[in-house]
């Protein structure tokens, strides 16, 4: 049985559209949830601190509902297998915003599995 799962997507800036670069790791994301057929998973958007807080509210939320879609729509992952969809916006930051390097490491949506 699968104990942990993490899979991690970026974004450009200010924007919430899948690049070529993020469907290697939602295709691994794919393979598990057709393996693994009792899991469910949370998918957790974040922006870096450009941009007003609301406005980084919603980005974080189009980006997680992004990869929502993919799977749902794209995948045809059950809807009911989506435990959360959550935008954080600029509230956890996994690098410092500091640098265009550190920026861009926040710009991602992180996919859970949950048991």
């Amino acid at each position: 049985e699968l104990q942990y799962f993490e899979s991690v997507v970026y974004f450009k800036f200010d924007s919430y559209a899948i690049t070529n670069d993020s469907y290697k790791p939602l295709e691994d994301v794919v393979k598990i949830l057709e393996t693994y057929k009792n899991l469910s998973f949370v998918i957790e958007g974040y922006c870096d601190i450009i941009g007003s807080k609301a406005y980084n509210k919603i980005l974080s939320l189009r980006r997680a509902n992004a990869v929502k879609d993919y799977f749902v729509k794209k995948k045809g992952i059950s809807e009911k297998r989506i435990v959360t969809v959550t935008g954080f916006g600029a509230d956890k930051f996994a690098a410092p915003n500091d640098t265009p390097e550190g920026r861009a490491k926040n710009r991602r949506v992180i996919i859970k599995a949950v048991h």
